[in-house]
C-alpha cells in the first residue's frame, strides 16, 4: 500500500492496488461501512444477527472486539467465523456466498477477525485525514493505483481523492472488480504497471 512518506533520492514509483484503505481516514472507515450496509444488506443484517445483543446502528466492531476476546474458546471462534462469513462476501463483486476457502482454517479464521477489527477499532492509528494532508511529500514520485469499481472496502471516492491530492499518481478503474486482487482485470493492471516501473528503473 501507498503510505505518506518522503519520497526516496531517485523518486521510485509506488504501487497501489488499495488505495482507499491505505487513506485510513476516520470518515473513510465509517463511509465504507456505511456503503456496505447499503449494498450488502441481507450480509449486514447476518452480521449483526449473530451478536447477542442487539447494536442496531452501534459500533458493531467493538461488539466483535469483545465477543473475539471471550473467555469462552467457543464464543471466540463463533464470532470469529461470523466475521470471516462477512468478509467473505465483501471482496468480490457479486458479492461471494459461503465461507471463502482461506477461512476454513479456525486458527486462520480467529487469527485474521483479531487482527482486523483490532485495526479498525483504533482507526490503523492514523490521524484523521494525515495521509491525504501529507500527500504532497510525494510530490515527483510517479505512482499508480489500481481500483475496482465495485470495491466497498477501499471505496473508490478515497482512490480519486489520494488522486487529486497525488499529481503524478495514476488511476486505474478495473470496471468489473471489487477488492479481491486475485480478479484477472486488477491482476493484468497490477503486471502492467509493475512492468512499466521495471522498464523504467532497467
Amino acid at each position: 500500500q501507498t503510505e505518506a512518506s518522503a519520497p526516496a533520492p531517485a523518486a521510485r514509483p509506488a504501487l497501489d492496488e488499495e488505495a482507499g484503505r491505505s487513506l485510513a481516514r476516520l470518515e473513510a472507515l465509517a463511509g465504507e461501512l456505511a456503503d456496505q450496509r447499503v449494498v450488502l444488506g441481507e450480509q449486514w443484517q447476518r452480521l449483526l444477527g449473530a451478536l447477542p445483543v442487539a447494536v442496531g446502528d452501534g459500533d458493531v466492531v467493538e461488539a466483535y472486539c469483545r465477543l473475539l476476546a471471550d473467555p469462552d474458546p467457543r464464543v471466540r471462534q463463533q464470532a470469529a467465523f461470523e466475521w470471516c462469513l462477512w468478509e467473505s462476501a465483501t471482496p468480490a463483486w457479486p458479492p461471494a456466498g459461503g465461507l471463502a476457502p482461506r477461512f476454513k482454517d479456525p486458527r486462520f479464521s480467529f487469527a485474521f477477525a483479531r487482527i482486523v477489527t483490532h485495526f479498525v477499532r483504533h482507526d490503523a492509528w492514523i490521524e484523521d485525514s494525515a495521509l491525504l494532508r501529507d500527500a504532497a511529500r510525494l510530490a515527483g514520485v510517479p505512482g499508480v493505483m489500481v481500483n475496482g469499481r465495485f470495491d466497498f472496502q477501499s471505496p473508490i471516492g478515497n482512490a480519486w481523492a489520494l488522486k487529486r491530492a497525488w499529481a503524478q499518481a495514476e488511476l486505474i478503474i478495473v470496471d468489473d472488480a471489487g477488492h479481491a486482487a486475485d480478479n484477472g482485470g486488477i491482476t493484468c493492471e497490477l503486471v502492467r504497471a509493475t512492468d512499466r516501473f521495471a522498464a523504467m528503473s532497467g
